[in-house]
């Protein structure tokens, strides 16, 4: 067995699923923030900030 069968691992995605592997997602959790849900830190830096200054 040569394993060509594993040469190319998007032939068991879809095309979109490719598409977000590759090239990521843009997520806006307009719903929730609608419902009233607050988010600790709304943006990534003050989250990364925050894991850094506390160790986690």
């Amino acid at each position: 067995m040569n394993g060509s069968y594993l040469c190319d691992p998007s032939l068991l995605l879809t095309k979109m699923q490719a598409e977000m592997l590759l090239n990521g997602q843009r997520a806006i959790p307009e719903k929730i923030i609608s419902a009233g849900f607050e988010f600790k830190f709304p943006e990534l830096k003050s989250a990364l900030e925050d894991i850094l200054r506390t160790g986690i």
